[in-house]
C-alpha cells in the first residue's frame, strides 16, 4: 500500500517540475545568443530568425533579440515586421540612436519603393522637357535622402 502513495508523490513531483518553467538568465542563454548571432552573421536569416524567436519566447525583454529581428526583417524587405521589432527593441532600451535611425531608414525605403511603383502610372506631362515635375521631384528627393542615410548597422 505504500507503493501507490510513493508513485503518486513521484508523479506529482515530476508534474510539478514540468509545469514550473525555469528562469532563464542572459548568462544561461549565452550559447543560444551566440548561435543566433553567428547564423545572422553568416547570412542564414531564416535560421537566425528562428533562433531569436525561440530566445524571445523565453525572455521577451531580450533587447538584442528584438534588434536582430529588426535587422533580419529589413534585409528580407519585410519592413513592417522590421519596424515593429525595432519598436519592441526601443521599448526596453529607448536610448539607442542607431535603432531610431534604422526606423527612419525603413520609412524612407517604404516611401521610395511606393513612389517607384507609382511612377509607372505617371502621365506624359510629368516628364515634360526633362525637368522633374512634382512627383519626380519628390521621388528624387527621397532617393537622395535614402543615399544619404547609412545602411542598417548590425
Amino acid at each position: 500500500m505504500l507503493r501507490p502513495s510513493l508513485a503518486a508523490v513521484a508523479l506529482l513531483t515530476l508534474l510539478g517540475c514540468q509545469t514550473t518553467a525555469p528562469q532563464f538568465t542572459e548568462t544561461a542563454m549565452q550559447p543560444a545568443i551566440e548561435n543566433a548571432t553567428l547564423a545572422y552573421q553568416q547570412g542564414d536569416l531564416e535560421l537566425a530568425e528562428g533562433l531569436w524567436r525561440k530566445l524571445l519566447a523565453r525572455d521577451p525583454s531580450l533587447t538584442l533579440g528584438w534588434c536582430h529581428l529588426g535587422h533580419i526583417g529589413f534585409r528580407q524587405h519585410h519592413y513592417d515586421a522590421a519596424f515593429n521589432a525595432y519598436q519592441k527593441c526601443l521599448r526596453y532600451q529607448p536610448q539607442q540612436p542607431a535603432i531610431w535611425q534604422n526606423m527612419a531608414v525603413i520609412r524612407l525605403r517604404q516611401a521610395s519603393e511606393l513612389m517607384l511603383h507609382g511612377s509607372a502610372f505617371l502621365p506624359a506631362s510629368e516628364h515634360v522637357s526633362g525637368q522633374p515635375q512634382g512627383y519626380q521631384r519628390l521621388l528624387q528627393s527621397l532617393m537622395l535622402l535614402q543615399r544619404a542615410s547609412q545602411q542598417l548597422e548590425d
